[in-house]
């Protein structure tokens, strides 16, 4: 079944549930009516099981969102502790590296000099793969937050688009308005967000 399918199916559901309640007997005395509970409860049931799968999908990420977090952290700290590990071995090989060119009874000058130059360019590398470590850390968790704006906002859309179309007589300014989407419609670009 197609998402458009779906989708005509959840409003289908959704108005015969309007029409359940505009049909239910009045209450006295008040503005409650009396319902089919059992009617009712199918009709929300059909709904949920006719949500389109991209909304059925963000809510899913959306309750998983804490542990997708904490998994990309962890796998940061992890890119990084093991950066911070190489760069220590590193480093630790040219300081061994060093003393033996050291230990050498020839050439005393030079070893110094060489080995000098061993432990800087090991610094330097170790650096170096920190902060690759690091920089990869930020962008996969810069995109995963990308990805995860996009789901909250294309659910709040779709949230949004079914509101607007339940009650049609409801004003767009009381809806919700992603401000990029309303950016590119005022720029003449097209609004579908993928």
């Amino acid at each position: 079944m197609s998402e458009n399918e779906r989708g005509a199916d959840v409003l289908k559901y959704l108005s015969k549930l309007e029409r359940a309640l505009e049909q239910a007997r009045p209450m006295p005395m008040g503005a409650s009516v009396l319902v089919n509970r059992e009617e009712f409860s199918d009709l929300l049931f059909q709904v949920r099981q006719h949500l389109p799968l991209s909304i059925q999908d963000a809510r899913k990420i959306l309750e998983q969102e804490d542990e997708i977090i904490d998994q990309a952290r962890e796998r940061a700290k992890a890119i990084v502790a093991d950066g911070h590990r190489q760069s220590e071995a590193l480093i630790e090989h040219a300081h061994e590296e060093a003393e033996r060119l050291i230990s050498g009874e020839n050439i005393v000058r030079r070893a110094h000099e060489r080995a000098d130059e061993i432990v800087a360019q090991a610094e330097d590398k170790a650096a170096g793969m920190r902060a690759g470590a690091e920089n990869y850390s930020d962008a996969h968790l810069a995109s995963l937050q990308q990805t995860l704006e996009k789901l909250l906002h294309q659910t709040m859309a779709g949230r949004s688009e079914l509101e607007r179309r339940r009650n049609p007589e409801t004003p767009a300014s009381q809806t919700w308005q992603d401000p990029s989407v309303t950016r590119r419609r005022n720029m003449g670009w097209s609004v579908d967000p993928s």
